[in-house]
């Protein structure tokens, strides 16, 4: 399953309000959803997969699933009720939670994990151990762990060991490092399989440079599970990670109406229609997308290969984040034209060999 497309006619902040979640080919694998504070973020989620049942959500969701598309009604009508609660059992919503939940939390999935390995699939505890940390070197492969699993103890607690063998308990990993685990180990675990997988704030507790490296480890996880990942965020590291189609930016208008923006298109009704169609009248990608345009420029290959060179001349997104985090609260965006014109702003004041450690260059428009 995949989501496509999310209307919402009343809930809470939102009004007449639509997003999409495919570009030309399809269902993205990833898809960002940033804006500052008050837009709605956690609030689309918790539409998506709401944690309580609520007769107030108004509107559709557009899927893909193995069957192929389905539209379901929201609430779901009578007939579709069944379905609907058999489809979207299967999405998965991670909060931001607190450091001592996440050590539970880790403990708890990795004991599962083995408990699994072991008693239903008949494998050693020795072999148990050894996928795991399989799993966890996969997921840490960008973040250089300087931490390995090494069992579980009488008492039925994790040990980890460090390079100079030293043994601790999940405690003794940093915030970040359990995040991480806490986050992804049972996505990689094979849970994600086919899954909506939401993620409110997945920046929560994790190092700015750290936070720069987990979409690349999410986009292996899609890839290898045929999954989708909707990231809730505000976090530059993770913005600028990710790629100019998978952004989807949340702005109020002049009216205080959110809006959703992607590569400089505004997402609403198209007189009730839900057609698609670009600045020049022509249909857009997928009938029924209700993308209409916003009078925002649209990004090229020029743009996408100054973007490119932009970026290795940056380096590590985290090197941004001293200047750039304390802005993006702080500033109101008004379409992704203006967030990406804050981050060149941004480089161009942090450029001299002298700020960060970066190489001085040539003009980076060129």
């Amino acid at each position: 399953m995949k989501l496509k497309h999310v209307h919402i006619d009343d809930y809470k902040l939102f009004h007449d309000f639509d997003i999409d979640f495919c570009d030309e080919k399809g269902p993205l694998p990833i898809v960002v959803i940033a804006g500052v504070n008050g837009t709605g973020k956690s609030t689309l989620l918790s539409y998506i997969k709401p944690q309580k049942f609520s007769t107030l959500r108004t509107g559709e969701i557009r899927i893909m699933a193995e069957e192929g598309e389905k539209t379901f009604q929201i609430p779901p009508t009578i007939t579709q009720d069944s379905e609907y609660r058999r489809v979207f059992a299967s999405v998965l919503y991670f909060s931001a939670n607190n450091v001592e939940k996440v050590s539970k939390q880790l403990e708890e999935k990795i004991l599962k994990y083995v408990d699994r390995f072991v008693y239903v699939e008949g494998r050693t505890s020795f072999e148990a151990y050894r996928e795991i940390q399989a799993l966890i070197d996969d997921v840490f492969a960008d973040f250089h762990l300087q931490a390995r699993f090494k069992g579980i103890d009488a008492n039925k607690h994790l040990v980890f060991v460090n390079q100079n063998g030293a043994e601790f308990g999940v405690d003794g990993l940093s915030d970040g490092e359990r995040q991480v685990l806490a986050k992804v180990f049972p996505l990689f675990a094979a849970d994600a399989r086919g899954r909506v997988i939401l993620m409110d704030e997945p920046e929560e507790s994790l190092h700015p440079s750290w936070q720069s490296y987990l979409l690349p480890v999410l986009r292996r996880c899609a890839k290898g599970n045929d999954c989708q990942f909707v990231l809730a965020t505000h976090s530059p590291q993770i913005i600028s990670s990710a790629h100019r189609e998978e952004v989807r930016l949340l702005t109020r208008d002049a009216e205080g109406r959110i809006q959703a923006s992607v590569r400089g298109r505004a997402l609403r009704m198209d007189g009730g229609k839900g057609v698609g169609r670009d600045s020049t009248g022509r249909h857009g990608a997928g009938s029924g997308n209700r993308e209409t345009t916003g009078g925002l420029a649209r990004g090229n290959q020029e743009q996408r290969l100054r973007d490119r060179r932009l970026q290795t001349r940056i380096g590590k997104p985290g090197n941004l984040a001293g200047a750039f985090g304390q802005r993006l609260d702080a500033h109101s965006f008004g379409n992704i034209g203006e967030f990406e014109t804050m981050v060149r702003q941004l480089y161009r004041q942090l450029r001299t060999p002298t700020d960060l450690s970066l190489p001085a260059t040539e003009n980076t428009d060129e």
